[in-house]
């Protein structure tokens, strides 16, 4: 099921990602085996579309860290940095504690914010968990306390 997925997210085809979308509810598949649900709000995550993402992502029983990664990244890279940060929070609070493509993500709501605070305990975080050499952290972070006027810890 995975190369319908990548084939959607590099022709950016929302319309074959809504069909495939629709074969798996009519046909039945349950949509919490094979992360299939995470791998939907990828499609609609990548494309813009915010309004399936956040109809679908209720209905997952176990969301996973790619789950909640698509939904941060969906809503901070279209302006709704409070939602993304929601998202990051319920994450957080369900027991995930992310991996080294949620902390960009974040770091990228928190730069929308302009909230140089939050966006260093998210520094603090993904350094307690061993990223600080990931060159997208970095650069992430790099970005933050740039943008957030902070230049000197850079």
């Amino acid at each position: 099921m995975k190369n319908w997925q990548f084939g959607c997210l590099k022709a950016k085809g929302l319309r074959p990602g809504m069909q495939v979308h629709a074969t798996l509810l009519t046909s039945g598949t349950n949509m919490n085996t094979f992360s299939l649900s995470s791998e939907l709000l990828a499609v609609y995550a990548s494309r813009g579309d915010l309004k399936s993402p956040r109809l679908l992502f209720p209905k997952i029983e176990n969301p996973n860290v790619f789950a909640f990664n698509w939904m941060v990244l969906g809503l901070a890279y279209n302006g709704y940095y409070d939602d993304a940060l929601w998202y990051f929070r319920l994450m957080l609070h369900l027991g995930h504690s992310g991996n080294k493509f949620t902390f960009p993500i974040v770091l990228k709501a928190y730069v929308g914010l302009m909230d140089l605070n939050k966006g260093m305990q998210v520094h603090a975080m993904a350094y307690e968990m061993g990223f600080q050499d990931d060159v997208s952290v970095v650069n992430a972070l790099i970005d933050m306390y740039c943008k957030c006027g902070w230049v000197s810890s850079v």
